[in-house]
């Protein structure tokens, strides 16, 4: 009756063996599954970082590029405003003499 103990007790430690090793398993995939919000978590913050820094740098560019626009335009009114000023005496004395030859 010894081998039949014997038996009953390897099956019995196996059994346990095998529980054990399905718990471990279990707490395996549930940390995998932690690390794996953890991750998605950490991504989509990441994800935001980076489209603000994107953001931001494309407002710079674009606010450069207002500024060199607007820096540009000013200088033509100034350049137009520089005609006006030496030309518009001329100018009306041209149109009233026109009129008036009509």
């Amino acid at each position: 009756m010894d081998i039949i103990a014997e038996i009953l007790n390897a099956e019995k430690m196996a059994e346990e063996k095998l529980r054990e090793a399905e718990e471990k398993s279990a707490d395996l995939l549930k940390q995998c599954e932690q690390e794996g919000v953890k991750l998605k978590e950490e991504s989509a913050e990441n994800i935001k970082e980076y489209e603000c820094l994107k953001n931001n740098k494309a407002n710079e560019e674009i606010l450069s590029a207002e500024s060199e626009i607007n820096a540009e335009e000013q200088k033509k009114i100034a350049e137009l405003d520089k005609i006006y000023n030496g030309n518009h005496e001329k100018w009306e004395n041209e149109i009233t003499d026109r009129i008036l030859s009509m």
